[in-house]
């Protein structure tokens, strides 16, 4: 019978086993894109963003969806009042996950922790899987 320790291994990152100086962020190449969505309806601004950083694979469309329902607004501490990578999205939610399934005692130690963040973060900056906005 499989564990719970069974499965945290590296499928996706296995390249940062070897690379220390690696991080699941340098496994990606990124841009820089401007969010502009209007209200079709009466030309309304509903979310501008600029200068945000999104792996290159990554289409307008799923930026400016991902910038205007994923970024946080409220409470970012810099000049421009928002998130502006994709990287600062994925670590939010993930870190808050694998933290809590370690505080739980669902994961042994820090380094499963480390490496079902990598893991995680790869599937999401990947496109391969989504969180579900409630």
């Amino acid at each position: 019978m499989k564990t719970l320790s069974d499965l945290i291994v590296r499928r996706f990152t296995r390249e940062l086993e070897n690379n220390p100086d690696k991080t699941v962020y340098d496994l990606f190449e990124w841009k820089t894109v401007d969010v502009l969505i209007k209200d079709y309806t009466n030309n309304k601004v509903v979310c501008d963003m600029k200068g945000l950083e999104f792996p290159v694979h990554y289409s307008q469309n799923a930026c400016d969806i991902i910038a205007a329902h994923y970024f946080r607004k409220a409470g970012v501490p810099n000049e421009v009042g928002y998130e502006r990578s994709m990287r600062e999205v994925a670590h939010r939610m993930v870190e808050f996950w694998t933290s809590a399934l370690l505080d739980e005692g669902m994961l042994d130690d820090e380094q499963q922790k480390q490496i079902l963040y990598d893991e995680l973060v790869y599937l999401l900056l990947s496109q391969a899987w989504a969180p579900n906005t409630p």
